[in-house]
């Protein structure tokens, strides 16, 4: 197999330490020993981020505030829409990042695969929002996605919004 131009739309990255980020800096560590290329693009948090990270190269852009644990990163969608690649690997629950993803890789016609975490949900007025999100825009990013990756099996099982999906 050719080698890979793989574009991992992540909120945060290294030195950013979290599960996400870590499975990232794996994932990443080992498709570039494989040949590939791997190229993360996140909010600039913390600030002042290397460049590259084991291999990886690192798009670091600068945000204005927090949704949530979602930074408002409001150069994203140009600056995926800048980059080439073969497949985008994005992951839920972070939602702004994950859909900007998916629309850019419809644009370009190249698949999604979608990482998802767990459901995003929460009380009060962050639970508003997520329900709104969940009705409104995660069945279309669902939909967009040429495969959805759970961390447990059964978890397409226990979540709604995947049930759907399940293939």
């Amino acid at each position: 197999m050719p080698p890979l131009r793989i574009l991992e739309v992540v909120v945060r990255f290294f030195p950013y330490v979290g599960g996400v980020e870590n499975t990232v800096r794996s994932l990443g560590r080992e498709l570039v020993k494989r040949g590939h290329r791997v190229r993360v693009v996140c909010a600039d948090e913390p600030p002042g981020g290397p460049a590259a990270v084991d291999g990886i190269e690192v798009v670091r852009l600068p945000y204005r505030g927090k949704i949530g644990n979602t930074n408002l990163a409001w150069g994203l969608l140009d600056a995926l829409r800048r980059e080439e690649a073969d497949v985008i690997h994005a992951h839920m629950p972070t939602a702004w990042f994950a859909d900007a993803a998916g629309i850019v890789a419809e644009e370009k016609g190249i698949p999604l695969v979608l990482s998802y975490n767990n459901d995003l949900m929460g009380s009060g007025l962050k639970g508003a929002i997520a329900a709104a999100y969940n009705r409104l825009f995660l069945p279309r990013l669902l939909r967009r996605s040429a495969r959805i990756v759970t961390s447990n099996p059964g978890y397409a099982d226990f979540s709604p919004h995947l049930a759907p999906f399940r293939d």
